[in-house]
C-alpha cells in the first residue's frame, strides 16, 4: 500500500465509517510514554539524539559557510508535525504487544491490513484536525510564496500561461510532498510499533526516524541549490522552509529540476510501501 492507500485509510476511518478496533483506540489516553516515572529516561534518550545532530549542523555550518538557522527552523517546523504522527501512529500497536494482547486483535474478523489502519488512524485521531490545518496552511503559503517568486524571477518575456503552468506544477509539488510525508510517517511509525515493544526504544526509534526523514530532504535540497543558485544560497534556503523541493522549479534548469522532483516523489514512495510490507509481515510475529 502506498500514499494515497494509506491517506485514504485515514480519512475514511476519521471522517467517514469508522469500525470497532478504530472506536476503541480512540478512547485510549494519547502518548502513554510521557509518565512522570519515565521523562528522566526519555529526556536522556532525546539528548543522546540532539548531541550528533547539533554536531552534524555545525560541521555543515564549517564545510559551506552557511546560517544554520535556516536549516534549524525547517527540521524543527519538520519535525513539529510529523513526529507526533509518528509517535501516534504505532501508540496502540505498541501498547497492544506491550499487553500481550496483540493477537487477540488479530483474531477479529478483519484484516490485518484494516487493523494496523484502523489502530494507526485511531492514535492520529488525536491531532488530526491541528495537523491538517497547519499542512494546508504550510502548503497555501507556499503557493503564495510561488505566485510572488515567478512574477519576481520571471522574465518579461515569458508568456503568463507558461508562468502559471510552473505555478500550478509548483502547487502539485507542495500536495504530493506534504501527503507523503504524513503517508511517511504513519508507516515509520506503524513500523517501529512492530519492530520494537519497548516504549522507551520506540521512542528514540521515532524521534531518531523523524530526524532522518527530515535531514535526508533537508541535505538533499541544500545539494540541488547550492548547485543551482550558488550566489544566493542563504535567501533560497529561507524559502525552502515553506517551499520544500517545490522551490527547485523556479531554476532556469528545467530538466535537473523536474528529474530530480520525479526522483524524490519514486523514493519516497517506495520507502513507504517497503515499510508498509515489512509491518504487514512482521505484524503476526
Amino acid at each position: 500500500m502506498g500514499t494515497i492507500g494509506i491517506l485514504r485509510a485515514l480519512i475514511h476511518q476519521i471522517e467517514i465509517d469508522s469500525n470497532p478496533i478504530y472506536l476503541l483506540e480512540c478512547r485510549r489516553s494519547a502518548f502513554t510514554f510521557l509518565r512522570t516515572r519515565q521523562i528522566a529516561r526519555h529526556i536522556a534518550f532525546v539528548g543522546v539524539v540532539a548531541v550528533p545532530l547539533f554536531l552534524f549542523i555545525g560541521l555543515l555550518r564549517i564545510a559551506t559557510q552557511i546560517s544554520e538557522l535556516p536549516i534549524l527552523l525547517n527540521l524543527l517546523i519538520g519535525m513539529a508535525w510529523s513526529l507526533p504522527i509518528v509517535l501516534l501512529a504505532g501508540e496502540g500497536i505498541q501498547r497492544e504487544r506491550i499487553a500481550q494482547t496483540w493477537n487477540n486483535v488479530l483474531l477479529t474478523p478483519f484484516t490485518t491490513e484494516t487493523i494496523l489502519l484502523a489502530k494507526a488512524s485511531g492514535g492520529i485521531s488525536k491531532i488530526w484536525k491541528s495537523a491538517t490545518i497547519f499542512l494546508i496552511g504550510l502548503t497555501t503559503l507556499g503557493a503564495a510564496v510561488l505566485l510572488l517568486l515567478f512574477g519576481i524571477l520571471s522574465s518579461t518575456d515569458q508568456d503568463t500561461l507558461l508562468r502559471l503552468l510552473f505555478i500550478c506544477a509548483g502547487v502539485a509539488v507542495l500536495i504530493i510532498e506534504h501527503g507523503q510525508e504524513a503517508a511517511l510517517c504513519v508507516a515509520m511509525g506503524m513500523a517501529i510499533s512492530v519492530l520494537s515493544k519497548s516504549q522507551g526504544l520506540g521512542l528514540v526509534i521515532g524521534v531518531i526516524a523523524s530526524m532522518v526523514l527530515r535531514l535526508f530532504q533537508i541535505v538533499f535540497l541544500l545539494l540541488m541549490i547550492a548547485w543551482l543558485y550558488p550566489t544566493v544560497l542563504s535567501t533560497f534556503l529561507w524559502l525552502n522552509i515553506v517551499l520544500g523541493s517545490s522551490l527547485l522549479l523556479t531554476s532556469d534548469a528545467v530538466a535537473a529540476s523536474l528529474l530530480s522532483l520525479v526522483g524524490l516523489i519514486i523514493v519516497r514512495e517506495g520507502v513507504i510501501r517497503a515499510l508498509f510490507q515489512y509491518t504487514l509481515r512482521h505484524a503476526a510475529v
